[in-house]
Order: structure tokens, then sequence, then C-alpha cells
């Protein structure tokens, strides 16, 4: 539904602005997962031995490297991820990375204490992924 400016809707739609309200829904949602990314990200950097127990242990074990430096790698992929949502052009993969970090994340890890919330964060990257912003549409 598109809703018109300037008396071409009812009066309720023409009092409402949606495109700006889209516009600030959108910057709420890549705002608050990259800041969750991005505070994440620098606490694997300083603190990795904490971080440890959230990844599975096949993973650790698997890997080329110690579970510190394991984890610190992870925390710059995920500041990378976070820094990529604030720009337009890169809005789409990034939250298409961090969707399938979450995914797997519930896939490999199985129920924790933070399922909850990384059921949230996996629905806020899919929405960036499905509808990566209102501003290729000002145009139409």
């Amino acid at each position: 539904m598109r809703f018109e400016p300037h008396g071409k809707g009812t009066p309720i739609q023409n009092n409402l602005d949606f495109r700006g309200m889209q516009r600030t829904a959108h910057w709420i949602i890549r705002i608050g997962l990259s800041a969750t990314f991005l505070y994440a990200g620098v606490d694997m950097i300083l603190h990795p031995d904490i971080w440890l127990g959230y990844f599975p242990v096949w993973a650790i074990a698997k890997s080329p490297v110690s579970g510190s430096v394991f984890v610190k790698l992870d925390g710059v992929v995920q500041i990378v991820l976070a820094l990529g949502l604030l720009w337009r052009s890169t809005i789409r993969w990034s939250a298409a990375l961090i969707g399938l970090m979450l995914f797997g994340i519930l896939v490999f890890t199985g129920p924790m204490d933070v399922t909850f919330r990384d059921i949230g964060l996996l629905a806020m990257a899919l929405a960036l992924v499905v509808y990566p912003g209102v501003e290729s549409h000002d145009e139409e």
C-alpha cells in the first residue's frame, strides 16, 4: 500500500509521515544491530577467554589457531560486519552474513541463556536483507 502526500489519501494518511517513519525504523534496526555486534566484537578482542565458552568445542578444536586467537579473529569479523551495516552499499551483504552467523550459532550451539537474544537479532538481520533501505525508493 502506497500513501500519497498532500491530499491524495485519507485525512489520517495525510497527517502521518510514513516514509519518515520507515526511515527512522530502518535506522533503529541498523544502529541497534550494528551496536550489538560492535560491542561483542570489541569485547571479544579485549576478553577472549570469557567468550570461549560460547563457541562449540569442536570449532575451537578444529581451528589451526589457539582458542583465544580464534575468538579475537571472530571479534574482528563482527566489527567489520557491524560497520558494514552503516554504509548503504554494504547493508544487505553485512546483514546476510550476520544472519548466517546467527543461524549457525542457533543450530550449532543449541539452547543457551542468550538464545532468545539471538532469535531477535536474526530477525533484525533478515529484515535488513529483505529491505535494506528506503532511500532507494525516494525517487519514485
